[in-house]
């Protein structure tokens, strides 16, 4: 049973964990899996996407694990990340792509205060930040809008 399906999931290209689940732009995230495959600088067809598009710069690539900043092109909202990378074909006509994974997209303003917010909406939002960064868990119960 679960031993057969792990040994499924390492033999081929899979994400299966995003850590944190809710993040603003600018904000690191980390993807893991398996099979991700050796990104080298020259190496442009290892490419992690997004509904939004190839989401780039990439901080690191390893075989298990990427790690990325969201980018502001990221529109906020529920969106689907997944890799796509060359099979062992070497004139890479096809290309292997990994299952999607759930990375939920907020806007900094939820967390973060704007030129016109008001005394009270800055201390919420302050509240809102220290909930954010150090009390994770409850991320999903309290930031359930996109602005």
């Amino acid at each position: 049973g679960r031993v057969y399906l792990e040994n499924l999931l390492r033999n081929k290209l899979s994400t299966t964990k995003v850590e944190p689940k809710i993040a603003t732009h600018v904000q690191i995230v980390k993807l893991e899996g398996y099979n991700f495959g050796w990104k080298s600088d020259k190496n442009r067809w290892y490419r992690l996407m997004s509904d939004d598009g190839q989401i780039q710069p990439i901080e690191e690539w390893t075989n298990e694990s990427i790690k990325f900043k969201v980018p502001l092109y990221l529109s906020p909202g529920r969106k689907k990340i997944w890799i796509e990378r060359p099979n062992d074909d070497p004139q890479r006509r096809k290309v292997l792509k990994s299952n999607s994974i759930q990375l939920d997209v907020i806007s900094r303003f939820i967390i973060y205060p704007d030129i016109n917010d008001s005394k009270f909406d800055r201390i919420i939002k302050r509240i809102k930040r220290i909930i954010f960064y150090k009390l994770g868990f409850f991320n999903e119960f309290i930031f359930t809008s996109y602005q």
